[in-house]
């Protein structure tokens, strides 16, 4: 006999009314073209900007230097900036803003140059629904508190997630056919285009034309939602936004894959789940939400989730038993949320007023934190949106939350990711002694750097059988922060006597080294030090062996070599070549 899972987080009644439906197929499709031109207007726009340089020439500098050193990088005047010897430049035919950037930086009469960066407005979607997003950006409307929220629309500022982010949803569905839906669902590259229906599994994994993910209550490629509660956590996770229709999701560029387990009556099998995780390690999806969860403990499951350790399971901490009273999960525990492994994070869920959910399950011990769960509004099939209520729906809010992170740092670990996610939280006095962090969900402080964590950091601690074997992963790596860059100017001449300025920019702390060469032989030697992003300023002077070399040389050049090391021990060398002036 096959043992079920039970059934998925029961949803808790809400009172909000029910939203409208939002437009007609017609006005949504109309909205979507004239979305998609602005976006593509939008997006030649930026680019066009961003193929421009600024260059600031050193003070004294006159205008025939500044043109040779224009010319010489290959770039052509612009425009004079309301900034002492600030100039913008266009890049000549055939070169790019990087190239000329580097160009300039050559040049002993430029300060700096960088490429001229692109900004834009931090603008709420123009979803028609997004204001009943509480979850996103509370107001204090409808009897919340303001800022009872998961920061999603300053999180917007740095990332809106990525399509190459794909979230698997295992639960009931998606539906295929829904506008805030349709745009994000992924492709299986080894089953799309021409061989997305030719009847032949052309990637060989098993699943004969599974463009879309799979469906294991069926048995077939089209796993179309006949319950609801898939389609209302997908929108959670991705739903599409900025698109002037209905809501949008914490990550509303990431892709969605549709991986159905649970059948109408939203009830399914722990080896349907369990193949379900293994199709997802398999296609290399970084992150699954599960809103799912039962008892008892399954040994098979906690080892099929272990097995996929570059994947990042999200799952509901569950709503508590027929009396609709979240239960201890530490007591009587819940699985998957339980079982005791580091790349799976188990949230519970909060109200408007960042109080704990009456229903929600929590554990100290075995639940992570929480996110919005109540009134939560969200897509639902036939292209409506409705309000749901649950940890069901807490869940992908942490789900995108962690596709936003893998956006802005695609080379961050499972570990990293999970840090992050957990580091950042929000710390709420309802929470604590509820949750492992004691906060909720705070996705723009998680945006804000993967943390370093030692390989000793030890998995969290849960009431288990007896016979349960010791954790199958038992460190955590270390793992990348943001990534360091470097950019090297002068500041004046080198001279003789007096050396030279030299101005480093790092993107994170850093410490920096300067040396100056003459071939092999060092002839001045400087460091400094960033304890964040920023400038440091050094002064390299020539020493006094050789100062008495060089004292009737002519026409010397120097090598100037620039090495900055950050926390993490990444390593970023640049080198110029420099001039040496008598005065």
């Amino acid at each position: 006999m096959r043992r079920r899972t039970g059934r998925f987080d029961r949803e808790t009644p809400s009172s909000p009314p029910r939203p409208r439906r939002g437009l007609s197929t017609r006005a949504l499709l109309l909205a979507g073209a004239l979305a998609a031109l602005l976006i593509a207007g939008m997006a030649v726009a930026t680019e066009a900007i961003a193929q421009n340089v600024l260059v600031r020439f050193e003070p004294g500098t006159s205008a025939s230097e500044r043109a040779e050193a224009r010319e010489d990088a290959g770039a052509s005047f612009e425009a004079s900036l309301p900034l002492r010897g600030l100039q913008l430049v266009a890049p000549d035919e055939g070169r790019t803003a990087a190239g000329v950037a580097a160009g300039l930086e050559r040049s002993d009469e430029v300060m700096y140059a960088e490429p001229d960066a692109a900004r834009r407005a931090f603008v709420f979607p123009d979803d028609t629904l997004g204001d009943l997003l509480w979850g996103l950006r509370n107001t204090g409307g409808g009897g919340g508190t303001a800022d009872a929220d998961i920061d999603a629309d300053e999180a917007w500022g740095v990332t809106t997630g990525d399509a190459a982010v794909s979230v698997g949803i295992i639960d009931s569905g998606i539906s295929f056919s829904h506008p805030d839906l349709a745009p994000n669902i992924r492709e299986n590259p080894g089953e799309s285009g021409p061989y997305s229906t030719n009847g032949i599994d052309d990637d060989l994994n098993g699943y004969v034309d599974d463009r879309h993910g799979w469906d294991w209550v069926a048995d077939d490629n089209e796993p179309a939602d006949e319950n609801g509660h898939g389609t209302h956590v997908s929108g959670t996770v991705g739903a599409r936004g900025n698109d002037a229709a209905g809501v949008m999701g914490v990550a509303w560029h990431a892709g969605l894959t549709p991986l159905r387990v649970l059948n109408a009556g939203g009830s399914g099998l722990v080896s349907d789940v369990i193949a379900a995780y293994g199709y997802a390690r398999e296609q290399g999806l970084r992150i699954v939400n599960a809103s799912i969860g039962g008892a008892p403990f399954s040994l098979a499951e906690r080892d099929a989730i272990a097995a996929a350790s570059d994947t990042l399971f999200v799952v509901a901490a569950g709503n508590g038993g027929s009396d609709q009273a979240g239960d201890d999960n530490d007591v009587q525990p819940t699985y998957p949320c339980a079982y005791d492994l580091p790349n799976l994070i188990c949230v519970a869920a909060t109200d408007r007023n960042d109080a704990l959910a009456s229903f929600s399950n929590y554990g100290d011990a075995s639940v992570d934190l929480a996110a919005p769960g109540v009134g939560i509004v969200s897509t639902i099939p036939s292209a409506g949106w409705d309000y749901a209520s649950g940890t069901s729906m807490a869940s992908p809010h942490v789900a995108g939350a962690a596709a936003l992170v893998w956006s802005e740092y695609p080379a961050a670990t499972v570990a990293g990711v999970r840090a992050a996610l957990l580091q950042s939280v929000d710390a709420k006095p309802g929470l604590a002694g509820k949750t492992v962090t004691g906060g909720r969900l705070n996705a723009f402080r998680a945006l804000g750097g993967i943390p370093t964590i030692p390989a000793s950091a030890p998995a969290k601690q849960v009431t288990t059988p007896s016979t349960l074997p010791p954790p199958l992963l038992t460190t955590i790596p270390t793992v990348a922060a943001r990534r360091l860059a470097i950019a090297v100017a002068l500041r004046g001449r080198l001279l003789l006597g007096r050396g030279v300025r030299v101005r480093t920019r790092c993107s994170v702390a850093c410490r920096v080294t300067h040396e100056l060469r003459r071939g092999s032989r060092v002839v001045a030697r400087a460091r400094g030090r960033l304890s964040r992003a920023g400038y440091v300023t050094v002064r390299l002077r020539l020493t006094a062996a050789a100062r008495r070399r060089l004292r009737h040389a002519r026409n010397v050049r120097l090598t100037l070599r620039t090495r900055a090391v950050d926390g993490s021990g990444r390593v970023r060398i640049a080198r110029r070549s420099v001039r040496l002036h008598r005065r």
